[in-house]
């Protein structure tokens, strides 16, 4: 039923994406229209049957362990895990929560950072919609405020950067390594920057097959059992990566003509050059971390949201327009169903009947 649902959502999406204009209007109507897709989003996610999916579960085991919540999550779930516990003692309440809050922001930010805001809504909801909001409730709060970060990043605000991460690390720990981004800017790519950047994938390339990890000596215990977990998890899962897969070669594909091409990009949208930068980092963090593979996967995805406004900006370079259009269009109904069948983000069926 979820899955099937999930189609229709995408099938009403898909005919905003048709019928409105290419570049959002912000008339009244299409702001009602834009938060009434944020409402359905919402209670999509929010009202979801427990264990649908691949994490509410464990999540569900987290919010049972009362004494120990702290240990296994960030301290802004069991905050919330407690609030909700005495207020309605039902677990539904952290997912009706987590699903306002991440979809939210994503809505709240969107429409800053693109003027393409339905073509960027249709891969969201094809890709971090499900991914993020749906799965991975506690990366989704982290992955909106980095978005809602990065205005900070291009106006090179450092510190207010810095600390605005630090607050998406409570709900994620893994947003600590956005931290390191400090220092993007967003100067126009020039074409020594164009080289640098477009480098990343083959050294990453390169990293991944001498199985390069930065991490083998890091005297942090708590990072080590982290990564351990990770470790661990992706033998038991037997997850492998592989970094020419057909979806990867469609994303390097898609960073290089973007790269190339960022001095048109520019001119239609002024956060194109941080985009871009950030992509590559993201495709070469997926690269060059990939003898832990979860948790290159992890830091990747982080990063790599900021995809949800790259592959739209196809508009801007092909030609005709409604060409470029069924070209977005086929590779968001691709990312569905790749991540609804193969990845299996949501079940035919709970795994468990929650009461």
């Amino acid at each position: 039923m979820m899955r099937e649902l999930a189609f229709c959502i995408f099938a009403v999406i898909s005919y905003l994406y048709w019928l409105q204009p290419v570049n959002f209007k912000n008339t009244l109507s299409e702001k009602r229209i834009y938060w009434v897709i944020f409402i359905i989003l919402f209670l999509f996610v929010g009202l979801r049957p427990v264990a649908i999916d691949q994490d509410s579960e464990g999540y569900k085991g987290y919010y049972d362990s009362i004494g120990t919540i702290w240990l296994l999550a960030e301290p802004t779930f069991g905050i919330i895990s407690n609030v909700v516990r005495i207020l309605f003692n039902d677990f539904r309440g952290v997912l009706i929560i987590y699903a306002f809050l991440g979809v939210f922001l994503k809505f709240k930010v969107i429409p800053r950072l693109t003027s393409l805001v339905w073509p960027t809504i249709l891969i969201y909801f094809s890709t971090y919609f499900l991914l993020h909001d749906f799965t991975q409730i506690r990366a989704a709060i982290a992955s909106g405020i980095f978005l809602l970060a990065i205005p900070l990043l291009k106006n090179k605000q450092r510190v207010r950067y810095l600390l605005v991460i630090v607050v998406a690390a409570l709900f994620h720990y893994s947003a600590l390594i956005l931290l390191l981004l400090v220092f993007v800017t967003n100067e126009r790519l020039s074409y020594k920057t164009q080289i640098i950047y477009g480098s990343l994938i083959p050294i990453g390339i390169i990293l991944h097959f001498i199985h390069f990890n930065p991490f083998i000596t890091l005297p942090i215990e708590v990072v080590q059992t982290k990564l351990e977990y990770y470790r661990s998890t992706a033998a038991s899962a037997q997850v492998s990566l592989n970094v020419f897969n057909l979806v990867y070669i469609v994303k390097y594909c898609i960073f290089y003509l973007l790269l190339f091409k960022s001095s048109i990009l520019f001119n239609e949208n002024r956060y194109a050059p941080i985009f871009i930068k950030l992509y590559a980092i993201s495709l070469f963090c997926y690269l060059a971390l990939s003898v832990n593979t979860i948790f290159a996967m992890r830091i990747s995805e982080m990063i790599g949201i900021v995809e949800i406004f790259l592959i739209p900006m196809l508009l801007h370079l092909l030609k005709p327009t409604k060409i470029a259009r069924v070209l977005v269009w086929v590779i968001a109904i691709s990312y569905l169903v790749i991540n609804i069948y193969s990845l299996r983000l949501i079940y035919p069926e709970p795994t468990f009947n929650f009461q």
